[in-house]
């Protein structure tokens, strides 16, 4: 997840935008947003959401996820 988590970082900032216009515009909380740039897990309606508003395409990005951070994952 930390590698998908510097991929979105990277690319906010290229962009030009704040965590909160992210998650504003993915309709997330903006805490979520740093938690999720700190390589936490998100759900996948977040990541979907992240990945449109930062123009990325999620089968790239979703490349990153090793399978044991898929299998592990627990959404509250």
């Amino acid at each position: 997840m930390e590698r998908i988590a510097y991929c979105l970082k990277k690319r906010r900032k290229e962009l030009g935008y704040t965590k909160s216009y992210v998650a504003e515009k993915a309709g997330i909380t903006q805490n979520s947003m740093v938690n999720i740039e700190h390589g936490k897990l998100c759900s996948l309606r977040s990541l979907l959401a992240i990945c449109e508003v930062l123009k990325l395409r999620i089968d790239i990005v979703a490349n990153d996820l090793s399978a044991s951070e898929i299998l592990n994952f627990n959404p509250k």
